[in-house]
């Protein structure tokens, strides 16, 4: 009796190849469909189609805190998101103009200070971007002119090193039009403390906050000085997609922030509650429920956060 030969299997495409599809390939579309409405206008020069392109070869190598493929662990719709976000700005990963930064299942688009800079550039007249480091040992005197920071003057020490203090950093912002220059200026308490609301560890040996102060301090100031130009663009065609996007950005690093600290911070020890008449607790808060007076439950402490890198800062 002759064995009946099993029916041919339809070959299953890889999985890059299907994400691809589904994501990268949509996205270029939903962008082409918006330019053609009018209601995206990518800047002069900037094409959508090459920072798709490398876009798609850095996340085939971008990894999570857990050195999984983001393309594994990060959702499709978030990754859609974020390549929608990049185009959105005008910004291209392969010049270092941003990074995709995974927030659990999460996967986000972040300006780096390249990026703020073009986008300051392109949508706000902004001509050039000079930051500065002072250390202690500068002759550095700062005035105020019509409510504005102005640096009269900043000799530098010759013999500052790598061991020297930081004292402050500066930012002069010039404009194309007849606008006087500005400057932004941060202590360097400020300066750490902006640090300090990073997702990584800016107290890291061997991290860049450690290996290169002065670089990030510039880095730090820079963002700080152009974030006022930026979000007062006048892009209002584009304001709409961008709150949906910067909505899901801020939803999913929310998120990731429970899921760290009920993964690292959790009581190990069960509660010891005291004890009281009729009282309930709700499911979802937590909250010792009474009908005479309502009680909390102490809260777990929280540790540190983790820097991100930010890339970008």
């Amino acid at each position: 009796m002759s064995k009946t030969a099993p029916a041919p299997t339809k070959a299953v495409k890889p999985a890059l190849m299907q994400i691809k599809e589904q994501v990268v390939d949509q996205v270029t579309n939903r962008v082409q469909n918006f330019i053609k409405s009018g209601q995206l206008h990518l800047p002069a020069g900037y094409s959508a189609s090459n920072a798709m392109h490398a876009a798609w070869l850095i996340l085939q190598d971008t990894k999570d805190k857990n050195n999984r493929s983001v393309l594994e662990t990060c959702t499709r719709a978030s990754i859609a998101n974020s390549l929608f976000r990049m185009v959105v700005r005008g910004l291209d990963p392969a010049k270092k103009q941003g990074y995709f930064i995974a927030y659990g299942d999460q996967l986000s688009f972040q300006e780096s200070y390249f990026g703020n800079i073009a986008m300051a550039q392109r949508m706000a007249g902004v001509s050039e971007v000079l930051p500065m480091v002072v250390y202690e040992g500068d002759e550095f005197e700062l005035a105020i002119e019509r409510g504005r920071f102005v640096v009269e003057y900043h000799k530098p020490r010759m013999d500052a090193n790598e061991q020297t203090p930081i004292t402050h950093a500066y930012c002069i912002v010039e404009f194309t039009d007849d606008r006087p220059p500005v400057t932004e200026v941060m202590r360097w308490d400020q300066i750490q403390t902006s640090w300090k609301k990073s997702r990584g560890n800016p107290n890291r040996e061997g991290g860049p906050h450690k290996e290169q102060p002065d670089q990030m301090a510039m880095r730090t100031v820079i963002n700080r000085a152009l974030k006022r130009y930026i979000n007062a663009s006048t892009d209002a065609h584009l304001a709409e997609l961008l709150r949906e996007i910067q909505a899901s950005d801020e939803i999913a690093a929310a998120q990731a922030d429970l899921d760290e600290e009920y993964n690292t911070q959790a009581n190990r020890e069960p509660l010891q509650l005291e004890e009281h008449d009729e009282q309930t607790i709700d499911a979802e808060t937590g909250e010792i429920l009474d009908e005479q007076e309502p009680q909390a439950v102490p809260a777990a402490s929280r540790a540190d956060e983790q820097q991100l890198m930010d890339p970008g800062y």
